[in-house]
């Protein structure tokens, strides 16, 4: 793959990535939940969050991402496709533990 062609496409990466990442984080916080990464793997924008049982419904999140102007398809949006995204939720429980009596 030449060069142009390969910078041209991490920065189109790169622009995905951060957009749905920031409706990652929008949306993490109406329901709840925080924002943990949003990666690429292999062409798949990968979105984790974490938070506290229940999970959050992964269908409420496609919502939000089609109401920011993502498409089912590339030519539809920008340039993110709905299958292009996986949603990562992580369940996390923090216990304070105290100290052991003795």
């Amino acid at each position: 793959m030449p060069l142009t062609i390969s910078t041209v496409e991490i920065a189109r990466e790169t622009a995905s990535e951060r957009e749905v990442g920031s409706a990652a984080r929008e949306w993490a916080d109406t329901v709840g939940w925080q924002f943990a990464e949003v990666d690429n793997d292999r062409g798949l924008i990968v979105v984790r969050l974490e938070g506290p049982l229940p999970l959050p419904d992964p269908a409420a999140f496609r919502t939000y991402l089609d109401s920011r102007g993502t498409g089912r398809n590339r030519e539809e949006s920008r340039g993110i496709a709905i299958g292009d995204v996986r949603l990562d939720l992580a369940p996390k429980q923090s216990t304070v533990l105290d100290e052991p009596s003795g």
